[in-house]
């Protein structure tokens, strides 16, 4: 599969930080959902970034999405990863 070069997908910014950084300005502005933001993070591999964007999607209560951090494929590769796991841990303790 190719990626979309209509700024639809963040593959095509992979590489160029100047692309990316207008991409999540870009995202914000469209006042996406901070978890949304955090799946496309993960995308170009920055683990600490999409866990900081997680966790303000958790902390500012931004959609429901949220719940989904223990199932969503895409987050596998932060699995294990103390940050990611302490994350699950406030999402599912109800505190």
């Amino acid at each position: 599969m190719r990626p979309r070069r209509d700024g639809c997908d963040s593959r095509y910014y992979v590489g160029d930080g100047a692309k990316m950084n207008s991409f999540f300005r870009e995202l914000k502005q469209r006042k996406i959902y901070r978890i949304a933001l955090g799946y496309a993070v993960v995308a170009f591999g920055d683990k600490e970034r999409a866990i900081d964007e997680m966790e303000r999607a958790y902390r500012d209560r931004a959609g429901n999405d949220i719940v989904f951090i223990r199932v969503n494929p895409m987050l596998d590769d932060l699995r294990g990863h103390p940050p990611f796991e302490a994350l699950v841990q406030k999402v599912f303790s109800g505190k």
